[in-house]
């Protein structure tokens, strides 16, 4: 019997292990409402759903390029894109999206439509009325494409880098409390290791995991992580590509040889899907990180694009 009372208290230890291991787990300590905005690079503006961070550079009287990033990550990850596009002559707003950075984690629906609103009011908010080039990556992508389809009339240029057009797998998250479990146990706490497995070439980009790790100390982020994943996660995406192609919008598509998260092979359907008016470009050797890790080539490619567009004017 003894032996039994060893193996059911062993069991109970491994038990209440389990269990507290979402909480163990749990690196959220600090409120958004409590940043001092003095800190940080960037601007916080109030829109509906909340605070939202925000950098704005350029001349104001100069056409507009918003950049719109994935889904863990924030707005740092364009900032080896920004002074090619300042250099030619463009204003350049990199926003952290709701949930993510250094923005509000609302308690709310993550869908397109809550991303494509911020967006909206982002834009209103700095009085900013002319068409704006949309540049997306990865599910960003996915945003710019649904701003495009909803407000065509807002929107000069598409640019989608490895866009998210395809519900991946994701299965257990959107089941209740079992996804609670696996999202905070496992899935979120490694999001750091997992950007880079995501990565081609680690070398050229030492600091990426630095710059991740912070956002997930700001309460919120886990659950605005596990609510993308069964809102816009579950969203059919193809259709609003397809609306798209029937606008004048013209699109550029961007996609690394190399991506891990969202294969190459995906890129001709994209292309296909957003019809006559957009072009595709391969970055070779990229992963999904392609406008950080091979920023060059990127650039020129974005650079082209909006010079072949302004010609065409």
């Amino acid at each position: 019997m003894t032996m039994l009372y060893l193996i059911e208290f062993l069991l109970f230890l491994l038990l209440v292990a389990a269990l507290a291991l979402p909480f163990y787990r749990n690196q959220e300590v600090f409120e958004i409402a409590d940043i001092d905005a003095d800190d940080l690079p960037g601007k916080h503006v109030q829109l509906s759903h909340g605070l939202v961070h925000f950098h704005r550079e350029g001349q104001r009287t100069a056409p507009v390029v918003v950049l719109i990033h994935g889904f863990s990550a924030f707005s740092y990850v364009w900032e080896r894109n920004v002074n090619s596009l300042l250099k030619q002559g463009y204003q350049v707003i990199s926003v952290d999206l709701y949930g993510r950075g250094y923005s509000a984690r609302p308690n709310t629906a993550y869908t397109r439509q809550l991303f494509v609103e911020q967006i909206k009011e982002l834009l209103d908010d700095q009085q900013i009325d002319e068409p704006v080039y949309l540049a997306g990556l990865s599910m960003g992508g996915a945003i710019s494409v649904r701003f495009a389809e909803l407000y065509p009339e807002k929107v000069a240029g598409l640019i989608l880098l490895a866009p998210l057009t395809t519900t991946p797998k994701i299965a257990p998250l959107p089941i209740p409390i079992i996804g609670e479990y696996v999202a905070y146990s496992f899935v979120i706490p490694s999001l750091p290791k997992r950007q880079l497995d995501d990565l081609s070439n680690l070398e050229k980009a030492l600091d990426w995991v630095a710059q991740f790790e912070p956002q997930m100390r700001y309460k919120g982020y886990r659950k605005a992580m596990l609510a993308t994943v069964r809102g816009l996660m579950q969203e059919p995406m193809l259709d609003a590509y397809l609306a798209v192609a029937k606008t004048n919008i013209p699109s550029l598509v961007v996609w690394g040889d190399a991506d891990k998260v969202l294969p190459y092979r995906q890129a001709q359907g994209v292309q296909k899907a957003l019809g006559e008016h957009c072009q595709l470009v391969t970055v070779e050797g990229a992963g999904h990180a392609l406008q950080y890790e091979y920023s060059e080539q990127v650039n020129q490619h974005i650079a082209t694009f909006l010079a072949s567009i302004n010609k065409l004017k």
